[in-house]
């Protein structure tokens, strides 16, 4: 066994500080998703924010979160919802997963008005549905709302970064089940006849440096 550094003996590694800055191409992207499928939204005060650490939720890494402000820090910040990217795991993202990754995480954020008082509701919601993959195995679409949503996969697309095996995997789709032409992620058609202005829509890609000086990132 190599002898310990005396210099080195008992000293505590340290880690890089945890950092936040705003991430101004996650909120382009997001108010566009925003006026178009997520109308409820339009008027609350949304914060888009980088940090340069890998996000845990529920034991599992995540690309992002999204949480309610509330309280005291609604009244000192004015902002309703803040959803936090995770810049390590960003940073490897294709064009099309970060915008699904964006557009889920607003899911998440529901605006709603009290019945009774007639007061506005800001709450964060959790998914349709979850259900373990062995469980559907085994028994097959046994709720309405695990038959709603078998529905939604069946019609959906596979972007090209998801292969056959992964499908398979996560699914127990068969892949003879998987058309080919529905691998395709249309550009044009997801940004909805957009005009020429609006083509940084899907325009992700931010410099390395300015990126990493944004997010606090470190290599």
């Amino acid at each position: 066994m190599a002898k310990q550094d005396k210099k080195s003996k008992g000293r505590q590694v340290r880690t890089a500080p945890t950092q936040y800055d705003f991430a101004e191409t996650i909120e382009k992207v997001a108010k566009k998703l925003i006026s178009k499928d997520h109308t409820h939204l339009i008027n609350c005060k949304m914060a888009y924010l980088y940090v340069n650490k890998e996000i845990t939720s529920k034991g599992r890494k995540v690309a992002a979160t999204a949480e309610r402000v509330s309280g005291k820090h609604t009244a000192l910040s004015g902002y309703h919802f803040v959803i936090t990217i995770s810049y390590p795991i960003w940073r490897n993202l294709s064009d099309p997963t970060k915008i699904a990754v964006i557009d889920h995480e607003l899911s998440h954020c529901w605006v709603e008005e009290n019945e009774t008082t007639g007061d506005t509701v800001y709450k964060t919601v959790p998914h349709d549905v979850e259900e373990f993959g062995a469980i559907i195995m085994r028994h097959g679409l046994y709720t309405g709302n695990l038959v709603k949503i078998g529905q939604v996969v069946g019609a959906a697309k596979v972007p090209d970064t998801v292969t056959k095996d992964v499908v398979v995997k996560k699914l127990g789709k068969p892949a003879d089940n998987i058309d080919e032409s529905d691998k395709d992620f249309d550009a044009d058609e997801f940004a909805d006849g957009a005009d020429a202005d609006d083509s940084e829509f899907l325009d992700l890609n931010v410099d390395d440096d300015e990126a990493g000086d944004e997010a606090g990132a470190t290599a």
